[in-house]
């Protein structure tokens, strides 16, 4: 199964950036995870046009796709919890599993509806860069706690 980290529009922070190049990366050892940049359509309201980019993205992927959005609202989970959730989508008869990282504007509720999970990284809100940084390193931690690497426990 392919992981996709889908993030609206280009990333203004370098660091931001180059962090979640790095759990890409290193969670390439354990699963297909790549970032997609997807660009906002224009001439549609910012609250709307992360909606439509996700929508659009998504109906390229076809019908056996895992959503999760990022949402402050979501189901927090501990890293062993998180990692026996990854376990169960890997197993399950999806595709890809792309987790969506939004805006300020969060998400509408017909993509909220589709969503199979909504998962929330923290009480605290994050800029949508450090939140997709976050995200990326915590399905690192996730596959690498299924893999019985070492890193969660360092």
């Amino acid at each position: 199964m392919k992981i996709t980290l889908a993030t609206i529009g280009r990333f203004k922070s370098a660091e931001c950036e180059r962090l979640v190049a790095n759990y890409l990366k290193l969670a390439g050892r354990f699963a297909t995870f790549e970032h997609a940049e997807l660009a906002a359509p224009k001439g549609v309201p910012e609250s709307e046009s992360q909606d439509a980019a996700l929508e659009r993205f998504l109906e390229k992927r076809g019908s056996r796709v895992f959503l999760t959005l990022l949402d402050e609202r979501g189901k927090p989970f501990e890293s062993r919890d998180f990692a026996a959730r990854v376990e169960k989508i890997k197993d399950g008869s999806f595709t890809e599993w792309v987790i969506a990282v939004g805006g300020a504007h969060g998400y509408g509720p017909e993509l909220k509806a589709r969503a199979q999970l909504q998962w929330s990284l923290s009480p605290l809100t994050f800029p949508h860069e450090l939140a997709a940084a976050v995200a990326a390193e915590q399905v690192y931690r996730a596959l690498t706690i299924l893999a019985g690497h070492p890193y969660h426990n360092n």
